[in-house]
Protein backbone atom coordinates (compact mmCIF):
# COMPACT_ATOMS: atom_id res chain seq x y z
CA UNK A 1 0.00 0.00 0.00
CA UNK A 2 1.47 3.54 -0.74
CA UNK A 3 1.74 5.99 1.20
CA UNK A 4 2.83 9.68 1.47
CA UNK A 5 5.17 11.21 3.98
CA UNK A 6 4.54 14.18 5.71
CA UNK A 7 7.87 15.88 3.66
CA UNK A 8 6.94 14.59 0.26
CA UNK A 9 3.03 16.03 0.83
CA UNK A 10 4.68 19.44 2.07
CA UNK A 11 6.90 19.10 -1.17
CA UNK A 12 4.26 18.30 -3.81
CA UNK A 13 1.96 21.06 -2.70
CA UNK A 14 4.19 23.90 -2.02
CA UNK A 15 3.14 24.98 1.33
CA UNK A 16 4.33 24.16 5.02
CA UNK A 17 1.41 23.30 6.80
CA UNK A 18 1.48 19.65 7.50
CA UNK A 19 -0.93 16.61 6.94
CA UNK A 20 -1.62 16.21 10.65
CA UNK A 21 -2.66 20.06 10.84
CA UNK A 22 -4.79 19.44 7.64
CA UNK A 23 -6.73 16.42 9.11
CA UNK A 24 -7.34 18.56 12.38
CA UNK A 25 -8.25 21.34 10.65
CA UNK A 26 -11.07 19.78 8.31
CA UNK A 27 -12.23 17.61 11.35
CA UNK A 28 -13.11 20.23 13.71
CA UNK A 29 -14.47 21.77 9.93
CA UNK A 30 -16.98 19.18 9.60
CA UNK A 31 -17.64 19.27 13.08
CA UNK A 32 -16.77 15.93 14.11
CA UNK A 33 -15.43 14.11 16.81
CA UNK A 34 -12.48 11.82 16.58
CA UNK A 35 -15.00 8.91 17.43
CA UNK A 36 -17.05 9.86 14.34
CA UNK A 37 -14.49 10.32 11.98
CA UNK A 38 -12.78 6.85 12.32
CA UNK A 39 -16.57 5.56 11.94
CA UNK A 40 -16.23 7.77 8.51
CA UNK A 41 -13.43 6.19 7.35
CA UNK A 42 -13.56 2.89 8.98
CA UNK A 43 -10.28 3.08 11.11
CA UNK A 44 -10.33 3.13 15.14
CA UNK A 45 -10.28 6.51 16.73
CA UNK A 46 -6.89 5.94 17.62
CA UNK A 47 -5.43 6.25 14.52
CA UNK A 48 -7.02 9.49 14.07
CA UNK A 49 -5.41 10.72 17.04
CA UNK A 50 -2.00 9.56 15.80
CA UNK A 51 -2.45 11.46 12.70
CA UNK A 52 -3.75 14.53 14.52
CA UNK A 53 -0.08 14.00 16.88
CA UNK A 54 1.81 13.37 13.50
CA UNK A 55 3.18 9.67 15.16
CA UNK A 56 1.94 8.59 11.75
CA UNK A 57 1.03 9.19 8.42
CA UNK A 58 -2.20 8.72 6.81
CA UNK A 59 -3.07 6.71 3.35
CA UNK A 60 -3.41 8.62 0.41
CA UNK A 61 -7.12 6.84 0.25
CA UNK A 62 -8.15 7.74 3.43
CA UNK A 63 -6.67 11.67 2.60
CA UNK A 64 -8.89 11.44 -0.47
CA UNK A 65 -12.11 9.99 1.00
CA UNK A 66 -11.77 13.18 3.75
CA UNK A 67 -11.11 15.71 1.35
CA UNK A 68 -13.91 14.70 -0.97
CA UNK A 69 -16.85 14.97 2.61
CA UNK A 70 -14.77 18.31 3.09
CA UNK A 71 -15.69 19.38 -0.26
CA UNK A 72 -18.72 18.59 -0.67
CA UNK A 73 -20.11 19.81 2.74
CA UNK A 74 -17.83 23.31 1.85
CA UNK A 75 -20.01 23.19 -1.52
CA UNK A 76 -23.47 22.82 -0.36
CA UNK A 77 -25.16 25.74 -1.02
CA UNK A 78 -27.73 25.87 1.85
CA UNK A 79 -24.83 25.12 4.39
CA UNK A 80 -22.21 27.42 2.26
CA UNK A 81 -25.08 30.52 2.56
CA UNK A 82 -25.83 29.88 6.61
CA UNK A 83 -21.68 30.29 7.21
CA UNK A 84 -21.75 33.73 7.24
CA UNK A 85 -24.75 36.21 8.10
CA UNK A 86 -25.75 38.60 5.55
CA UNK A 87 -23.08 41.75 5.48
CA UNK A 88 -25.07 45.55 5.14
CA UNK A 89 -22.13 46.80 3.29
CA UNK A 90 -22.71 48.18 -0.35
CA UNK A 91 -19.42 48.17 -1.56
CA UNK A 92 -17.81 45.09 -2.20
CA UNK A 93 -15.11 44.13 -4.79
CA UNK A 94 -15.69 41.14 -5.98
CA UNK A 95 -18.47 38.24 -5.54
CA UNK A 96 -19.99 35.14 -7.59
CA UNK A 97 -23.44 34.81 -7.09
CA UNK A 98 -25.05 31.25 -7.59
CA UNK A 99 -28.32 30.49 -9.49
CA UNK A 100 -30.45 29.87 -6.85
CA UNK A 101 -34.02 31.10 -5.61
CA UNK A 102 -34.05 34.41 -4.99
CA UNK A 103 -30.61 35.60 -6.28
CA UNK A 104 -32.11 37.57 -9.18
CA UNK A 105 -33.29 40.17 -7.12
CA UNK A 106 -30.28 40.32 -5.41
CA UNK A 107 -28.60 41.04 -8.07
CA UNK A 108 -30.98 43.53 -9.24
CA UNK A 109 -30.65 45.02 -6.02
CA UNK A 110 -26.22 45.46 -6.75
CA UNK A 111 -27.45 46.99 -10.16
CA UNK A 112 -29.26 49.58 -8.20
CA UNK A 113 -27.14 50.23 -5.45
CA UNK A 114 -24.43 50.41 -7.95
CA UNK A 115 -26.80 53.25 -10.03
CA UNK A 116 -27.07 55.13 -6.82
CA UNK A 117 -23.54 55.50 -5.27
CA UNK A 118 -22.58 56.65 -8.66
CA UNK A 119 -21.42 53.77 -10.99
CA UNK A 120 -21.58 52.60 -14.05
CA UNK A 121 -22.76 49.54 -14.56
CA UNK A 122 -21.88 46.90 -17.46
CA UNK A 123 -24.07 43.32 -17.73
CA UNK A 124 -22.09 40.85 -19.78
CA UNK A 125 -24.37 38.33 -21.06
CA UNK A 126 -25.04 37.27 -24.94
CA UNK A 127 -26.06 39.22 -27.66
CA UNK A 128 -29.47 37.14 -28.03
CA UNK A 129 -30.27 37.65 -24.83
CA UNK A 130 -33.64 39.61 -24.20
CA UNK A 131 -32.61 42.25 -22.31
CA UNK A 132 -36.38 43.09 -20.92
CA UNK A 133 -36.10 39.32 -19.56
CA UNK A 134 -32.91 39.99 -18.07
CA UNK A 135 -34.36 43.01 -16.13
CA UNK A 136 -37.69 41.34 -15.36
CA UNK A 137 -35.40 38.56 -13.41
CA UNK A 138 -33.57 41.31 -12.25
CA UNK A 139 -36.79 42.53 -10.76
CA UNK A 140 -35.16 46.44 -12.45
CA UNK A 141 -37.36 48.62 -14.36
CA UNK A 142 -37.15 48.90 -17.96
CA UNK A 143 -36.25 51.98 -17.61
CA UNK A 144 -33.07 51.98 -16.62
CA UNK A 145 -32.15 51.39 -20.39
CA UNK A 146 -32.88 54.72 -20.92
CA UNK A 147 -30.22 55.66 -18.11
CA UNK A 148 -26.51 56.49 -19.64
CA UNK A 149 -24.60 54.75 -16.16
CA UNK A 150 -26.15 51.56 -17.23
CA UNK A 151 -24.92 49.27 -20.16
CA UNK A 152 -25.55 45.53 -21.58
CA UNK A 153 -22.68 44.52 -23.17
CA UNK A 154 -22.47 41.36 -25.22
CA UNK A 155 -20.54 38.10 -24.04
CA UNK A 156 -19.08 37.37 -27.62
CA UNK A 157 -17.32 40.42 -27.55
CA UNK A 158 -16.17 40.39 -24.18
CA UNK A 159 -14.51 37.33 -23.62
CA UNK A 160 -13.96 36.86 -27.39
CA UNK A 161 -11.59 37.85 -29.76
CA UNK A 162 -11.89 36.75 -33.38
CA UNK A 163 -13.80 33.91 -32.13
CA UNK A 164 -11.56 32.33 -29.38
CA UNK A 165 -12.12 32.51 -25.43
CA UNK A 166 -9.47 35.45 -24.71
CA UNK A 167 -8.64 36.39 -21.47
CA UNK A 168 -5.78 38.87 -22.29
CA UNK A 169 -8.57 40.42 -24.23
CA UNK A 170 -11.57 40.83 -21.60
CA UNK A 171 -9.10 42.24 -18.81
CA UNK A 172 -7.55 45.01 -21.31
CA UNK A 173 -11.29 45.82 -22.07
CA UNK A 174 -12.22 46.21 -18.46
CA UNK A 175 -9.70 48.66 -18.37
CA UNK A 176 -10.60 50.53 -21.08
CA UNK A 177 -14.31 50.77 -20.02
CA UNK A 178 -13.20 51.94 -16.30
CA UNK A 179 -11.06 54.64 -18.04
CA UNK A 180 -13.78 55.73 -20.14
CA UNK A 181 -15.94 55.56 -17.78
CA UNK A 182 -14.36 58.13 -15.65
CA UNK A 183 -13.84 60.54 -18.65
CA UNK A 184 -17.65 60.98 -18.71
CA UNK A 185 -18.08 61.45 -14.90
CA UNK A 186 -17.86 57.98 -13.73
CA UNK A 187 -15.14 57.52 -11.27
CA UNK A 188 -16.12 54.31 -10.68
CA UNK A 189 -17.55 50.84 -12.64
CA UNK A 190 -19.36 47.67 -11.46
CA UNK A 191 -19.02 44.72 -14.34
CA UNK A 192 -21.61 42.10 -13.41
CA UNK A 193 -21.05 38.65 -15.90
CA UNK A 194 -23.78 36.24 -16.20
CA UNK A 195 -21.26 32.63 -16.81
CA UNK A 196 -23.67 30.67 -17.84
CA UNK A 197 -23.67 31.14 -20.72
CA UNK A 198 -19.60 30.49 -21.29
CA UNK A 199 -20.24 27.06 -19.77
CA UNK A 200 -22.98 25.86 -22.21
CA UNK A 201 -20.32 26.99 -25.32
CA UNK A 202 -17.92 25.05 -24.15
CA UNK A 203 -15.12 27.30 -22.69
CA UNK A 204 -12.47 25.53 -20.95
CA UNK A 205 -13.22 25.28 -17.06
CA UNK A 206 -9.84 25.86 -16.34
CA UNK A 207 -9.47 29.31 -18.59
CA UNK A 208 -12.75 30.06 -16.44
CA UNK A 209 -10.65 29.89 -13.30
CA UNK A 210 -7.94 31.55 -14.41
CA UNK A 211 -9.94 34.62 -15.97
CA UNK A 212 -11.36 34.66 -12.09
CA UNK A 213 -8.08 34.61 -10.62
CA UNK A 214 -7.01 37.80 -13.19
CA UNK A 215 -10.11 39.74 -12.97
CA UNK A 216 -9.79 38.91 -8.45
CA UNK A 217 -6.48 40.62 -8.94
CA UNK A 218 -7.85 43.79 -10.99
CA UNK A 219 -10.43 44.46 -8.60
CA UNK A 220 -8.41 44.64 -6.04
CA UNK A 221 -5.53 46.53 -8.02
CA UNK A 222 -7.80 49.28 -9.35
CA UNK A 223 -10.09 50.25 -7.04
CA UNK A 224 -12.76 51.78 -8.96
CA UNK A 225 -13.78 48.43 -10.81
CA UNK A 226 -16.08 46.24 -8.71
CA UNK A 227 -17.30 42.90 -9.64
CA UNK A 228 -19.90 40.38 -10.01
CA UNK A 229 -19.84 36.97 -11.47
CA UNK A 230 -23.16 34.13 -12.05
CA UNK A 231 -22.39 30.55 -12.25
CA UNK A 232 -24.69 27.38 -11.50
CA UNK A 233 -25.24 26.21 -8.29
CA UNK A 234 -21.66 23.89 -7.43
CA UNK A 235 -22.06 20.24 -7.77
CA UNK A 236 -21.49 18.69 -11.26
CA UNK A 237 -17.75 19.51 -11.13
CA UNK A 238 -16.48 19.42 -7.58
CA UNK A 239 -12.93 20.78 -8.41
CA UNK A 240 -14.20 23.73 -10.46
CA UNK A 241 -16.55 24.35 -8.36
CA UNK A 242 -14.03 24.60 -5.14
CA UNK A 243 -10.96 26.94 -7.02
CA UNK A 244 -13.79 29.03 -8.04
CA UNK A 245 -15.01 29.30 -4.24
CA UNK A 246 -11.48 30.48 -3.64
CA UNK A 247 -11.28 33.18 -6.23
CA UNK A 248 -13.99 35.42 -4.70
CA UNK A 249 -14.06 36.74 -1.20
CA UNK A 250 -18.00 37.41 -1.20
CA UNK A 251 -20.60 35.55 -1.79
CA UNK A 252 -23.84 37.03 -2.78
CA UNK A 253 -26.89 35.58 -1.34
CA UNK A 254 -30.47 36.52 -2.00
CA UNK A 255 -30.61 37.98 1.49
CA UNK A 256 -27.38 40.22 0.65
CA UNK A 257 -23.08 39.80 0.68
CA UNK A 258 -21.65 37.44 2.88
CA UNK A 259 -18.26 37.06 3.60
CA UNK A 260 -16.69 34.05 1.79
CA UNK A 261 -14.74 31.73 4.35
CA UNK A 262 -12.88 29.83 2.01
CA UNK A 263 -11.31 32.59 0.04
CA UNK A 264 -8.12 31.79 -0.49
CA UNK A 265 -8.59 28.70 2.32
CA UNK A 266 -5.40 26.59 1.96
CA UNK A 267 -7.16 23.91 3.79
CA UNK A 268 -9.86 23.76 0.74
CA UNK A 269 -7.07 23.89 -1.52
CA UNK A 270 -4.93 21.03 -0.27
CA UNK A 271 -8.40 19.08 -0.36
CA UNK A 272 -8.43 19.79 -4.29
CA UNK A 273 -4.96 18.59 -4.21
CA UNK A 274 -5.22 14.99 -3.03
CA UNK A 275 -8.14 15.17 -5.39
CA UNK A 276 -6.31 15.49 -8.44
CA UNK A 277 -6.41 19.53 -8.47
CA UNK A 278 -4.01 21.75 -8.24
CA UNK A 279 -2.72 21.99 -4.88
CA UNK A 280 -3.44 25.72 -4.55
CA UNK A 281 -6.41 26.22 -7.74
CA UNK A 282 -3.15 27.49 -9.92
CA UNK A 283 -4.19 26.93 -13.14
CA UNK A 284 -2.49 27.84 -16.37
CA UNK A 285 -3.76 30.56 -18.42
CA UNK A 286 -6.29 29.45 -21.31
CA UNK A 287 -6.69 31.93 -24.12
CA UNK A 288 -7.45 29.44 -26.83
CA UNK A 289 -10.86 27.55 -25.55
CA UNK A 290 -12.86 28.22 -28.88
CA UNK A 291 -16.54 29.20 -29.55
CA UNK A 292 -18.95 27.14 -30.46
CA UNK A 293 -19.34 28.09 -34.61
CA UNK A 294 -23.56 29.62 -33.95
CA UNK A 295 -22.41 32.04 -31.29
CA UNK A 296 -18.99 33.39 -33.70
CA UNK A 297 -18.61 36.50 -34.57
Amino acid sequence: MLYYSVRMLESIEGHQGSVSSWVHKVRTRLGLSQYEMANLLDIHWVTVSRWENAHSEPKMSHLRKLALVYLMQALDPGKLLKEGAPTPVEVFSHAVAYDIPGIGPAVGGYVVTGLRLGYRVFYVCPRDEDWDGILSWLGVAPEVLECDAFKFLPAEEVFFRKGRFDITHMSWLLRDLAERSSEIGYPRIRWISDMRPLLAWGVARSALVSLEYITDSVFHSQKRSHGLSIYPVPGEDLLFDACLLCRHPWILSPEGPIRNPYYNDPVLCRARGYLGGEAHGDIGSHSDATIDQEVRR
